[in-house]
């Protein structure tokens, strides 16, 4: 069913459930991807702790928890925005960026914080 150029599925709003799986995605990806890279710091971060006496296990968890904590948040804003880019049509059934200029734009902010 076509109405105004969109498809049925297009214009069905997200429900809450939606919302959460989504922010489960990208909850899940960002800790695949951050977590990783802080292990070394979080080992060096623990090493300092014990020369220092402290508990190296209580404060190495609360520093890991606290960058995972960020990205979270992080996670959260994504989502946020995933959600209005579904709103707008901005976005395929398949999450694929139907804006060329919104594409490029992510493309080249992507970039930038590369390098």
């Amino acid at each position: 069913m076509q109405k105004s150029g969109l498809t049925l599925v297009e214009l069905v709003p997200w429900t809450a459930i939606d919302f959460g799986l989504a922010l489960l995605m990208w909850a899940v990806m960002m800790a695949a991807m951050m977590l990783p890279s802080a292990i070394p710091m979080a080992l060096t971060f623990a090493r300092i702790c014990q020369r220092q006496q402290h508990s190296p296990l209580h404060f190495s968890l609360v520093f890991v928890l606290g960058y995972f904590c960020v990205w979270l948040l992080f996670s959260i804003l994504l989502t946020i925005l995933q959600w209005q880019m579904h709103n707008l049509a901005w976005l395929s059934p398949m999450l694929e960026n139907k804006q060329p200029l919104s594409a490029a734009a992510i493309l080249i902010v992507a970039g930038i914080y590369q390098f």
